[in-house]
């Protein structure tokens, strides 16, 4: 099922029980970093930095990244393509097949939460709505791919234009790298140097003292945690910012690239400009 096959569009296709679990998953992994975040701040305070590290890298797995790893093992086993004659919609996935007369299908409805990504189900002319749903990638190439004559309004669907505009944000993998690791590398050498300074007395005060090997520990403990710290503070301006933009497209979905634009500045500013700030002030207090 890897590759795309002309004629034919990738999708994830979901029975409704199957997309309420994949759902939640996602959800849960993304909401699985701020709440670390609050954990971490909450806590009783743990003093030595190997313990920290590990709690808070136990946290991060428990609540993002098993959730998440999971999630995707299922959208994986959901996987399906579309493709179209002139009379049916075939939707084949692993162990599944559903042929759809284009003449009983009425109207593509969005869902309304875009969870575990953008999707929709079929309402037939009916009133039924098959009760299987379907994740795409590009809802627009889907909706062009069907055909359905009262799809022109598929995109102004709030829940629709909110999911394309943020589609169309694409984060490359060095965006990534030096978000979440070459960035919080400034904080994590600047941490680990004051650490020296207090506790040995010098910029090398724990190589003097007990040698290469323990003080390159200290500085991996201390990085790998900013890293860590970084990646909790950026998820909390993330998930705010998500819940505003699609409260913000609900209003005027006409204007959702737009605010995908301004969410993606105020993320950005919020992120590093609110690390800098902690910076600043942990050293002129």
């Amino acid at each position: 099922m890897s590759g795309e096959i002309p004629g034919q569009v990738p999708v994830k296709v979901y029975p409704w029980p199957v997309r309420l679990l994949v759902g939640g998953l996602v959800a849960l992994s993304g909401l699985g970093l701020p709440a670390s975040l609050v954990i971490l701040t909450t806590y009783p305070r743990l003093l030595l930095p190997l313990a920290r590290a590990l709690f808070e890298a136990r946290l991060i797995l428990v609540l993002s990244v098993a959730p998440l790893l999971v999630a995707r093992a299922l959208q994986w086993l959901c996987t399906a393509r579309i493709s179209c004659d002139e009379e049916t919609v075939h939707v084949i996935g692993r162990a599944l097949r559903i042929d759809i007369p284009r003449a009983s299908i009425d109207r593509l409805a969005p869902w309304v939460v875009p969870l575990p990504a953008a999707g929709f189900g079929f309402v037939m002319r009916s009133g039924k709505r098959l009760r299987y749903g379907v994740e795409a990638r590009d809802l627009g190439k889907v909706q062009a791919k069907i055909g359905v004559p009262s799809a022109p309004l598929f995109l102004e669907h709030p829940s629709a234009a909110y999911a394309v505009a943020r589609q169309r944000v694409v984060w490359r993998w060095y965006h990534l790298a030096f978000k979440f690791a070459l960035f919080p590398l400034l904080p994590g050498l600047l941490i680990f140097r004051l650490h020296q300074f207090i506790t040995f007395g010098g910029a090398f005060g724990e190589y003097y003292l007990s040698g290469l090997r323990p003080y390159l520990t200290t500085l991996t403990i201390y990085v790998a945690m900013t890293c860590m710290d970084c990646l909790l503070w950026a998820s909390l301006w993330r998930t705010v910012g998500e819940i505003g933009a699609f409260a913000a497209t609900q209003v005027r979905p006409s204007a959702s690239v737009a605010i995908r634009r301004a969410i993606e500045v105020l993320c950005s500013l919020l992120y590093y400009g609110g690390i800098a700030a902690m910076i600043l002030y942990a050293f002129l207090r």
